[in-house]
């Protein structure tokens, strides 16, 4: 069972590689999506309410995007054309490098999603789900900051 609290591996948004995120420092969010490699509407919305990036990269680019920023959490798509999945080798890429930095996997069937991932990852969320999700997600952390 995935842990239900892992907005607070987030750590009100602190971790960052073993360094303290001053509170001035914007947030960001890693997003791995072959099919978004560009800033939408949403991304725009959360960081103008709620001064949170988020940055688009594909599967290939997450690897160098998690070796030179500091990111607070991963939004990873499964990323599946033809039968083939891209995303667990990417999370299994990610791993090697961060073993602790939270990770949303994403999938149009979540149920086929392999065990391997299952055990990596702190949610699994259908990808047409992810947007509320993550909204919801941005919103929390918002509001116990505040306190």
């Amino acid at each position: 069972m995935i842990d239900d609290d892992y907005f607070g591996k987030f750590e009100d948004v602190k971790y960052v590689k073993d360094a303290k995120l001053s509170v001035d420092v914007i947030v960001k969010i890693l997003w791995v999506d072959d099919d978004l490699i560009y800033e939408t509407s949403f991304s725009e919305a959360i960081k103008k309410d709620y001064g949170i990036e988020i940055i688009y990269c594909k599967q290939d680019q997450a690897v160098d995007e998690i070796e030179t920023e500091c990111y607070s959490l991963v939004v990873l798509d499964n990323d599946a054309y033809k039968g083939i999945a891209q995303g667990p080798q990417t999370l299994s890429d990610i791993r090697d490098i961060d073993d602790k930095i939270p990770i949303i996997y994403t999938s149009g069937s979540p149920q086929d999603v392999r065990s391997f991932v299952k055990s990596q990852v702190q949610e699994i969320v259908k990808t047409k789900e992810i947007t509320f999700k993550l909204k919801d997600l941005v919103e929390m952390y918002v509001e116990e900051y505040k306190r």
